[in-house]
């Protein structure tokens, strides 16, 4: 998806040490993030990004929404030791920040639904007037209330990849069954009026959080005194207009800067496209030469 090649940009950034200028800004983490799904013809464990949980033993979740979205099915990790039944699987979910909202009364799901984990001020692909990249990220699934139809769930009791030959329907309750080191556990939205039941199609990996969450360490390096934001010029707010605040570079991509009053005022909203990038002073960041900046993702990276 990209966005694990941002700290190694900037450990490079770090350890050239260049003499010009670099402008960082959410900006380039959206350019990274600019990628399809692709058409998936298989699904190991391996693969899975979001894991809850600790242990040896490993399982796979998947939750189909079956709700014409680009990505109607998610796929999650759990890890545990011993035995585990479906029960502690979903507590783990859901005190692990997945997402995930799961409900059941007398065994019958009253709310299953998926929404992004997000951080104050994030604007997620998906939720405003922007063009939307179709990754495991870009939709959240609301609960299928009003939808005719109920949730079924399956079991692959086989170890191994996601089969579909493998999967059988399970009707006891979560608290009775136990998961099966290295199988899955498939809940799939079936509705009225549709014509298969099993499960025929792959999932998709969850993400973690996408986006830097963390400044690590920043040193903004030799600066030229021009380094403040030419369209304010002056105090804003109090704090002077530079561009030295490392905390800028983290969360969601800047989609939306303000004009540069020539002709959009300042106070205007302009969305980001290629020939009017990000410049102001609260959305980019300055590493001067001989400086660096080192941030972190709130999960491991993976690749």
């Amino acid at each position: 998806m990209g966005f694990p090649m941002f700290p190694s940009l900037i450990s490079a950034f770090r350890s050239r040490r260049p003499r010009g200028l670099w402008w960082l800004s959410c900006g380039l983490v959206a350019t990274l993030q600019a990628s399809t799904v692709p058409v998936l013809t298989s699904l190991e464990l391996s693969e899975l990004e979001v894991w809850v949980g600790s242990g040896t033993n490993r399982a796979g979740l998947v939750v189909d929404w079956n709700d014409g979205a680009r990505v109607d099915a998610l796929a999650f990790g759990f890890r545990w030791n011993g035995v585990a039944t479906s029960e502690d699987l979903w507590a783990a979910m859901l005190s692990s920040g997945t997402g995930l909202t799961f409900f059941m009364t007398n065994g019958v799901v009253d709310t299953l639904a998926y929404n992004r984990p997000s951080r104050p001020g994030d604007l997620l692909p998906g939720t405003g007037l922007h063009p939307v990249f179709h990754s495991a990220y870009a939709w959240d699934h609301a609960d299928p209330e009003g939808r005719t139809g109920n949730w079924i769930c399956w079991r692959s009791l086989v170890p191994g990849g996601y089969m579909f030959t493998n999967f059988v329907e399970e009707t006891s309750l979560p608290s009775q069954r136990l998961v099966q080191p290295g199988g899955w556990e498939i809940w799939s939205f079936e509705k009225a009026d549709a014509g298969q039941r099993r499960p025929t199609r792959f999932p998709v990996a969850a993400l973690s959080y996408p986006f830097a969450a963390e400044v690590v360490d920043y040193d903004r390096g030799a600066i030229d005194s021009w380094n403040f934001d030419w369209t304010t010029f002056a105090l804003e707010e109090g704090v002077e207009a530079f561009y030295i605040f490392p905390e800028r570079a983290l969360g969601r991509p800047t989609v939306d800067t303000t004009g540069d009053d020539d002709p959009i005022p300042s106070d205007t909203a302009a969305p980001v496209v290629p020939v009017f990038a990000a410049h102001r002073w609260f959305e980019l960041v300055m590493i001067g030469g001989g400086g660096y900046l080192e941030i972190s993702f709130d999960h491991p990276v993976q690749d």
